[in-house]
């Protein structure tokens, strides 16, 4: 399990929002079953992957250094 330290709260909040599989209808609200017309396909999953890849260029040595760390103290969680 890989753990994501994200220092913007405000952009966790958006993506549980916008990424939730009840909120984007992947899970029916009616009937709580998922939805066939819907379901995650191969491309969803690549854009997905390369979301989370997106930023990491851009992060400074420091912001490298926290995650390292954080990853090494969580590493017995997962």
């Amino acid at each position: 399990m890989n753990v994501v330290y994200v220092p913007n709260y405000n952009f966790v909040e958006n993506a549980l929002e916008i990424f939730n599989p009840r909120n984007s209808m992947m899970i029916s609200r009616n009937t709580g079953e998922v939805s066939t017309q819907t379901l995650p396909i191969k491309d969803t999953i690549t854009n997905a992957n390369n979301l989370i890849n997106l930023g990491r260029k851009w992060y400074t040595s420091e912001e490298k250094n926290s995650i390292e760390l954080l990853l090494k103290k969580y590493e017995d969680v997962a």
